[in-house]
């Protein structure tokens, strides 16, 4: 895994480190192509209520990775946060409550787990091709 991934598993700041790249510059000065992107996520047929959305470019040395909120089963890449364009890893994440609560050093915590499967995520199988101008993927994740 790694470094920059490792940091958005950890810490969740890929959308910032994405914008801070492309602000200052790598890859030799070179500009990113960047495509809007507007999407659906639904999971066992809802809209996924909250989470985030990863675009990952596959082509080395090409783009940056970005990342989006979603809410209500939507989400929006547009303008200078836009996606790479060409093809895309996508990776998908959402947690919830367990109803169980840990207690560390006296501070009570609700527990959350990632309850979207690796598939969509840490190992997905989800890609995506942005071509220049509007892109709106669907992407229908299931449990099972």
């Amino acid at each position: 895994m790694s470094v920059w991934r490792k940091l958005f598993v950890k810490c969740g700041v890929a959308a910032g480190l994405a914008v801070t790249l492309s602000t200052f510059g790598c890859g030799g000065g070179t500009t990113i192509e960047r495509a809007d992107v507007t999407g659906k996520v639904t999971f066992d047929g809802q809209p996924l209520e909250s989470g985030s959305v990863t675009f990952l470019p596959t082509k080395i040395g090409k783009g940056v990775p970005v990342t989006a909120e979603i809410k209500a089963g939507a989400f929006s890449l547009t303008g200078d946060s836009g996606v790479t364009i060409g093809p895309n890893r996508v990776e998908i994440t959402s947690i919830k409550k367990t109803g169980k609560v840990s207690n560390f050093d006296g501070i009570q915590t609700e527990e959350t787990i990632q309850f979207i499967p690796a598939r969509y995520n840490q190992e997905s199988e989800l890609t995506t091709d942005v071509k220049q101008g509007g892109n709106q993927p669907e992407f229908a994740l299931t449990s099972k």
